[in-house]
């Protein structure tokens, strides 16, 4: 399987932070994409909206298939199989 991390951003409303790279340096060839940090706001590097529900959104590609996934604040990040 070929996992490729186009974008991916964490926040909410206007307050959106580009963790991009931080995902790509995680990223394998697998769908399940562990943190190197408990907690969203540890692993990007801070909180981007203090005191609001964020989501992680993020723009892949497996095996050259595009697709996207939103994930709520902490939660595991196990993207679906593109269809």
């Amino acid at each position: 399987m070929k996992l490729e991390i186009v974008k991916a951003e964490y926040g909410a409303g206007s307050q959106q932070k580009d963790v991009t790279d931080i995902l790509r340096k995680q990223a394998s060839d697998s769908p399940l994409i562990p943190l190197a940090a408990s907690g969203y706001n540890a692993s990007f590097g801070g909180d981007p909206a203090p005191g609001v529900v964020k989501q992680l959104k993020i723009q892949y590609r497996i095996n050259d298939k595009t697709s996207e996934a939103t994930f709520a604040e902490n939660a595991l990040i196990l993207l679906p199989l593109p269809k």
